[in-house]
C-alpha cells in the first residue's frame, strides 16, 4: 500500500516552511528558553545560514551606517572639539572662533552654589515671594513652632542639661546594618550570631573563615561591608591613624558570669560586635509528592542577621560604671548584730 502525496505539496517552496510551528517540547533544552508560540528558532537559523534571512548583526551595522548626526549650535561650548580646534587659551585657535568663544564666556552666567540657586529659584521678578518661601522652606510653621516650644520648656525644667542617653549618643558611635535575606532558618543562623557577639571584628571574621556552616561566607561578607561602612561613613576605628588610641587598659567584659572575663584594650577605637540578632524572613512552600497519593509540604525559610558595631570606648564606659556602682555599694555583713530582746543574753539551762 502506497501513500499518495499531492503534487502541490511536493513543489511547495522551502520558504513557506517558516510558518510551521514546532512544539516546544520537541526542541532541545538550549533552544526552549528562546522559543515562543510564534517563533521557530531552528528554522530561522537554517535560513540565516543559507543567506535567505538577514542576520541581526547585519541589521545593526546597517542602522549604524544610516545614522544621521546633528550639528552643534554656534555658541556651544563644545564647538571647538567638534571642529577640531584646541580648547585651551594657550593653544592656537582659529581667529573666527576665538572672539565667539570669548563673547560666550562673558555672557554665560556664573555657577551658583546650591543655596544661592535655591534662593534664586524662589524669587519672582528680582524680589522674594514670602508666601512661596514659606511653603517651600517651612511646610507647617505652626506645628514646628509648637514642637520647638515643647522642647524648650522640657530643657528649661531639666536645667538646660541633657539626659544620660543623649550624652552617650553624642560621645559614642555605633553602626546598625541589616543583611539581605539569607536562605537559611533563624535557628541555624542564630548559632552563628551567638558565636560572634562580644568579639572584635577581626576575631569574628577569623571565626567565620574556619566555620563549617554553609551561610558563614555570606555572613562574613556582610560583616566586612558593615565594618567598611563604619570606617568610611562614621569614622570608626581610626584611633591608630588619628592618634586617639589611648593607653592600654585592663577591663572586665561581661560573658554571662558574675565577674566577667579580663580583656586588655590597646585601642579605644577598635570596632567590636555589640550585638548580632536574627530576623525571620519570608517562607516558600513546595510540594513533595510521595507514594500512595501522599504529599509533603517542604518549607524553605529565609532569614537575616543584624549587626550593631561599636567602639571599645563603650565597653570601657560600661566597665567604669560597673566599678563605680560596686564602690558605692555597702559591704555585706553575713551575721549582723541583732538587738537583745531580753535582759539575759545567754540561755539559762
Amino acid at each position: 500500500m502506497s501513500y499518495r502525496i499531492p503534487s502541490s505539496r511536493l513543489v511547495r517552496p522551502i520558504t513557506s516552511l517558516t510558518s510551521i510551528t514546532i512544539p516546544i517540547r520537541l526542541l532541545p533544552h538550549h533552544a526552549r528558553r528562546y522559543a515562543t508560540k510564534n517563533e521557530n528558532i531552528l528554522m530561522e537559523r537554517w535560513l540565516q545560514n543559507r543567506g535567505e534571512m538577514p542576520n541581526q548583526k547585519d541589521l545593526q551595522q546597517a542602522a549604524k551606517e544610516n545614522l544621521q548626526r546633528g550639528q552643534l549650535h554656534q555658541n556651544s561650548i563644545f564647538i571647538d572639539a567638534e571642529r577640531g580646534y584646541a580648547a585651551d587659551e594657550g593653544d592656537i585657535v582659529d581667529e573666527e572662533i576665538r572672539p565667539m568663544r570669548n563673547e560666550y564666556k562673558a555672557s554665560s552666567p556664573v555657577a551658583l552654589s546650591a543655596e544661592d540657586a535655591a534662593i534664586q529659584a524662589l524669587t519672582k521678578d528680582g524680589e522674594r515671594d514670602v508666601d512661596l518661601l514659606r511653603r517651600r522652606l517651612d511646610m507647617d510653621p505652626e506645628t514646628r513652632f509648637k514642637a520647638e516650644y515643647r522642647r524648650t520648656v522640657k530643657m528649661m525644667r531639666r536645667g538646660w542639661t541633657i539626659t544620660r542617653e543623649q550624652h552617650i549618643k553624642r560621645s559614642e558611635r555605633q553602626v546598625r546594618m541589616k543583611s539581605p535575606w539569607l536562605k537559611t532558618s533563624t535557628k541555624k543562623l542564630g548559632l552563628i550570631a551567638r558565636q560572634l557577639q562580644g568579639k572584635t571584628v577581626d576575631e569574628a571574621l577569623l571565626q567565620l573563615r574556619f566555620s563549617k556552616k554553609r551561610t558563614a561566607g555570606e555572613v562574613a561578607r556582610h560583616l566586612e561591608h558593615t565594618r567598611d561602612m563604619a570606617v568610611v561613613k562614621w569614622g570608626m576605628g581610626l584611633g591608630q591613624v588619628e592618634g586617639t588610641a589611648g593607653e592600654p587598659m585592663n577591663i572586665r567584659v561581661n560573658n554571662g558570669t558574675k565577674l566577667g572575663r579580663k580583656k586588655l584594650i590597646t585601642d579605644r577605637t577598635e570596632i567590636f560586635v555589640e550585638s548580632a540578632t536574627v530576623g525571620r524572613g519570608p517562607m516558600q512552600k513546595e510540594p513533595e509528592f510521595r507514594a500512595r497519593g501522599k504529599t509533603n509540604i517542604l518549607k524553605h525559610r529565609w532569614s537575616c542577621i543584624i549587626f550593631v558595631l561599636k567602639e571599645e570606648i563603650s565597653r570601657i564606659r560600661q566597665h567604669e560604671d560597673k566599678m563605680r556602682l560596686a564602690a558605692q555599694k555597702k559591704p555585706r555583713i553575713p551575721l549582723p548584730d541583732k538587738p537583745i530582746p531580753q535582759q539575759r543574753q545567754y540561755v539559762l539551762w
